[in-house]
């Protein structure tokens, strides 16, 4: 047992953490400000089996597809080589208990990776975060993750498997990438099969803001939509921007502002958790 059999739900689900830090070093990442580091992770010390036991003794959780919604990558990367297998092992032990299970990556997974979770947990919920196409800005802007080709070629290899990956836009960045780089990058997904867009926010710290001026970047419409800037984690409104997303695309893909949305979608159910609440 660890502190997976206590936890409480967040908006997206039971989280779950393979791993304890993250190396891939993005600058607008929010994990340092809650006590994690950059840094190669160490492999969580439950097994699978574990994992699932720890889950059933927790009195916040419910089992089955009707059940807690259970998410996979909301604090770090759990497909980093260090933790890849732990994370495809647990995904094989959690889909036993039915619940909705999603999972977000930055990273390349295989035809075989694919494949591998596509027959373990056939409604599993993908979410691909890219950011931007240009190489050069996500080099800036995630200094150690893969290429955002790779993460293309990700999202057609779920797709292939029988999966319904979602392209993860989080967080959005106003000033930094713009409209034109949001459609291209989308229009790209769908082309490699994308059923859909989750629009995420951007919740900022002190820290983040001080990390992407180092870096050159452009934080002044940032600033602008940040109410305050400290400290704490806060985000900034980004609703002009997921509005044009949707005029522009809801025809084409499925668009959604929650996580679990997808999530419902992917495990056919008729509400998300969100608005079960």
């Amino acid at each position: 047992m660890n502190h997976h059999s206590r936890r409480r739900p967040i908006q997206c689900g039971m989280t779950i953490h393979p791993g304890n830090d993250c190396a891939y070093s993005c600058v607008y990442c929010y994990i340092p400000d809650m006590g994690f580091k950059f840094k190669k992770p160490k492999p969580c010390e439950l097994s699978p089996e574990q994992l699932a036991l720890s889950l059933l003794y927790n009195k916040n959780f419910i089992p089955g597809r009707q059940g807690t919604y259970i998410a996979i990558g909301s604090i770090i990367e759990p497909f980093q080589p260090e933790i890849k297998s732990l994370t495809l092992s647990y995904i094989a032990d959690l889909a036993k208990l039915g619940n909705p299970l999603q999972f977000s990556t930055k990273s390349y997974l295989t035809s075989a990776d694919a494949k591998m979770i596509s027959l373990s947990c056939n409604w599993a919920s993908p979410l691909i975060t890219i950011i931007t196409l240009d190489e050069s800005k996500a080099h800036t802007l995630e200094p150690l993750a893969p290429k955002p080709a790779e993460r293309l070629n990700t999202i057609k290899n779920l797709a292939i498997a029988g999966l319904k990956p979602f392209l993860f836009l989080r967080p959005l960045l106003p000033g930094i990438v713009t409209m034109e780089e949001y459609a291209n990058l989308i229009g790209q997904a769908i082309s490699h099969g994308a059923n859909g867009i989750v629009m995420g926010n951007f919740r900022v710290t002190r820290r983040i803001i001080d990390a992407m001026k180092r870096r050159k970047l452009d934080v002044s419409e940032i600033v602008k939509r940040a109410r305050l800037i400290d400290d704490r984690q806060r985000a900034i409104s980004v609703s002009d921007i997921q509005n044009k997303i949707e005029r522009q695309f809801a025809n084409l893909v499925k668009t959604y502002r929650r996580s679990c949305c997808a999530s419902a979608y992917c495990a056919n159910l008729e509400h998300c958790m969100h608005e079960l609440n």
